[in-house]
């Protein structure tokens, strides 16, 4: 693959619900990115060129309709890497800035995530996201409290989409599922 960029510790998740007509932009920017890339498919019916989506280095997998949690709960399952990150539908990250932030991520192990910058996409053209923009001067998220919980809930409370949109630890990942999960919520 010409100017592939290999970024190993990252599975980079896109979860799809009825807006297909973005796979094809998702898949041409993301092919040349040698990392685990997994489209998650939860529209009424099943994407008719899945086998271009293959073909490009993508995994698909088709769930049918079903609620934002238990897609991750099911995402989650297939996440074998060091990193992952949520790739929203309809958004583009930068390429150096994955690398960046893992980069980051390795030096700096105190640290469970690290967003770059974001391009969103639409009919009227590509546009910087406001989550690029609101997280630029943020260095808030130093939350001190001995409970891992109350920690990852005061971040998730502060910027939501920050926190999914970044390049996050899996395991942080799984354990905050874990205990949403354990704790009923």
């Amino acid at each position: 693959m010409d100017n592939a960029v290999t970024i190993d510790d990252l599975t980079i998740c896109i979860p799809v619900r009825e807006r297909q007509l973005n796979i094809p932009i998702i898949v041409e920017y993301y092919k040349r990115l040698n990392c685990k890339k997994i489209i998650f498919d939860s529209s009424r019916s099943r994407y008719d060129k899945e086998e271009e989506v293959k073909a490009a280095g993508f995994e698909y997998v088709y769930w049918g309709p079903t609620t934002y949690f238990k897609k991750w709960q099911k995402i989650l399952k297939l996440v074998d890497t060091k990193y992952v990150m949520d790739c929203p539908d309809d958004d583009i990250s930068l390429i150096s800035s994955l690398e960046m932030c893992i980069d980051f991520l390795n030096k700096n192990e105190d640290y469970s995530s690290c967003m770059g910058i974001e391009l969103g996409f639409s009919n009227f053209g590509i546009y910087p996201t406001v989550s690029s923009h609101a997280c630029i001067d943020q260095i808030f998220y130093d939350f001190k409290s001995d409970d891992a919980y109350n920690r990852i809930e005061h971040f998730m409370t502060i910027n939501p989409v920050s926190a999914w949109h970044s390049v996050l630890r899996t395991k942080v990942l799984k354990d905050y599922w874990n205990m949403i999960n354990s704790n009923n919520i």
